[in-house]
């Protein structure tokens, strides 16, 4: 398997849906171990996404995904670009809508 920034996001993602949805409910009546589990879980989840940031800025290779969300025929899609860089984070963020 290859290990590209997109598949290290996609992982960190993944740690945080299985932290929100499965640790958590299981730890819920023990408040003590569920902060000694899920902090450091998010917090590896949040290492792993910077780590994908700063490999995808050092990198240069532009790496984009579109997601089709809604009905086919709507022009409605969500694209995910690298990461924001050169301080053009409004361009960006409409160029995630459009």
């Amino acid at each position: 398997m290859i290990v590209t920034p997109f598949t290290l996001v996609s992982f960190s993602i993944y740690l945080i849906l299985f932290t929100t949805f499965l640790i958590v409910p299981l730890f819920l009546k023990w408040q003590k171990l569920l902060i000694l589990v899920s902090f450091p879980l998010i917090a590896v989840s949040c290492l792993i996404a910077v780590i994908a940031g700063v490999w995808s800025m050092i990198s240069g290779t532009p790496e984009s995904v579109t997601l089709l969300i809604g009905l086919p025929d709507l022009p409605f899609h969500l694209r995910l670009d690298r990461l924001l860089r050169n301080g053009n984070s409004a361009r960006e963020a409409y160029s995630m809508l459009c």
